[in-house]
């Protein structure tokens, strides 16, 4: 009984982890990493979702407004089994997207490049990246899911 209610929660079921380099490089390409994938019992996993996400902050306190944006994502179907006491490895690539502002169009132009770089950080505009998956398990209402925050290098 006990065990039924653990499998259904996800409670010692399915553990997920990301080994990848945490850098983005540059505004388009592929993320490449490897999804691990651990269980205590026999598994199924149906399908993996990767989403790229970047948060987007611009203003101060009151008027601070923060958006997401999905700038890349991937599904990895299934079914992949998971064998009791072993670490699955799967690649994985993820392809990416960055959009560019008009800000930082006129960022490229030298002249405007100093009065560009003072606005934004007048408006105090920042960025910060990371990787999402969550594995759909057989069985399973709470599902395993699995974060890395990521790094922009510009080329």
């Amino acid at each position: 009984m006990i065990n039924k209610i653990k499998q259904a929660l996800g409670i010692e079921n399915v553990k997920i982890a990301i080994t990848a380099e945490p850098i983005l490089h540059g505004k388009e390409g592929y993320l490449e990493g490897v999804l691990e994938a651990s269980t205590l019992s026999d598994n199924l996993i149906q399908e993996v979702q990767f989403r790229i996400i970047e948060r987007y902050e611009r203003g101060r306190k009151d008027e601070r407004r923060i958006d997401e944006y999905i700038i890349g994502s991937m599904t990895l179907k299934g079914p992949i089994h998971i064998t009791k006491d072993e670490v699955t490895r799967i690649k994985f690539f993820v392809p990416y997207e960055i959009q560019v502002s008009e800000m930082d169009k006129m960022e490229k132009n030298l002249l405007l490049k100093p009065l560009i770089m003072a606005a934004k950080k007048i408006k105090s505009v920042k960025s910060q990246f990371r990787i999402e998956a969550e594995a759909r398990v057989a069985g399973v209402s709470l599902h395993p899911f699995y974060k890395l925050p990521l790094t922009l290098q510009e080329k």
